[in-house]
């Protein structure tokens, strides 16, 4: 009988334990907030990506002591460890320390993120476009991904272009934010003619304003009949023309 041996997985870490080793470090209160940020995310990686501590200690060639210490919060890697954990997990050291949601080590993608906010999976997904508007082949099917591609670029471009006067990304950004925010992320709303209030995630303090007729649901209609009202604006322009 072959005796199979099962995968290792990384255990989590209760995030109690990173607080309280965090908050009884000999750190200064600045790199406590850069420390339980590094051990959250290390544990995120790990956990994302299926790798067992013992496998992330054997292959940057340290005990798995010293891998538990940092993934608890009790301590800093070293300069050398810290470049061998974003080689290996493939994230930037930014990432790592909570200076940017950007996981990607990419120098390009940094520049792209700088600039726009996009984040790892959308500016993947825009270049794979780009990547297809290039391609050369002269098979039919990659003519057709290419002609597709070219025209969901030229979708998003021309929407964003046109957003100061139709406002259409930010009703979807409205209606997703009410309709697929975690329910705890919500706060209760008043039945006064308009609702302001005050949301804080991650410390950070959000301010918006709804009617209280849109406060159910933003439908999804009102996109669609703007669309239909730009459409309309374009076709009259070439009229004129």
């Amino acid at each position: 009988m072959i005796n199979k041996r099962k995968k290792r997985v990384a255990h989590s870490v209760d995030d109690a334990i990173i607080k309280e080793n965090v908050a009884n470090s000999s750190y200064r209160e600045d790199e406590k907030v850069w420390l339980e940020i590094f051990a959250n995310r290390l544990n995120e990686e790990l956990q994302i990506q299926n790798i067992s501590q013992e496998d992330l200690a054997k292959d940057i060639n340290i005990s798995t002591g010293a891998l538990s210490n940092y993934r608890t919060g009790s301590r800093f890697p070293d300069a050398r460890i810290l470049v061998a954990l974003s080689k290996k997990l493939n994230v930037s050291l930014d990432y790592l320390f909570g200076i940017t949601d950007l996981k990607s080590t990419d120098i390009e993608d940094k520049v792209i993120n700088e600039k726009t906010s996009l984040n790892d999976e959308s500016i993947k997904v825009l270049a794979g476009y780009t990547e297809s508007i290039n391609y050369d082949g002269d098979n039919e099917l990659y003519q057709v991904f290419k002609e597709v591609s070219m025209d969901r670029l030229k979708a998003i471009n021309y929407l964003i272009q046109k957003e100061d006067t139709t406002w259409i990304f930010s009703d979807i950004a409205s209606y997703l934010w009410l309709n697929y925010k975690p329910e705890n992320e919500i706060p209760a709303l008043t039945s006064s003619d308009s609702s302001t209030f005050e949301l804080a995630i991650e410390n950070r303090t959000y301010k918006r304003e709804f009617e209280t007729k849109d406060l159910n649901r933003i439908p999804i209609i009102k996109i669609e009949e703007k669309l239909i009202e730009l459409k309309l604006q374009e076709d009259n322009k070439k009229e004129q023309k």
